[in-house]
């Protein structure tokens, strides 16, 4: 055993996702930790609406898009590490988790959507 270990947050800034035809999708969109693991739901739902972009010929629309298709996750990210960083918040959140399984759960369940 030793003390726990770990970095973050992991916060990666994306200036833009769209420079002409070119577009960023997942990791490289930017995102703003990894805590949540929702990352490969947002890849799948922001990969859809970048081809749908690509196919109306309208490349300009993907950022808004991605925006409109990330907001929860984001929220919901930014809402956990504020509590993270709040010291009579963070040490209770996996205890509140522990004993409302069901309530984790649906929280979880709204980043794969």
């Amino acid at each position: 055993m030793s003390s726990v270990r770990g970095a973050g947050p992991l916060r990666q800034r994306a200036s833009g996702r769209v420079a002409g035809r070119v577009l960023l999708v997942g990791d490289a969109a930017g995102y703003i930790d990894a805590l949540t693991g929702e990352g490969l739901a947002v890849v799948l739902a922001t990969a859809a609406e970048l081809v749908r972009c690509l196919r109306a010929d309208r490349p300009a629309d993907y950022d808004r898009a991605w925006k409109r298709t990330t907001r929860r996750s984001r929220w919901l990210t930014e809402t956990l590490l504020w509590a993270r960083g709040r010291p009579a918040l963070s040490p209770r959140i996996v205890p509140v988790a522990a004993r409302a399984p069901r309530l984790f759960a649906a929280v979880v369940d709204q980043l794969a959507h």
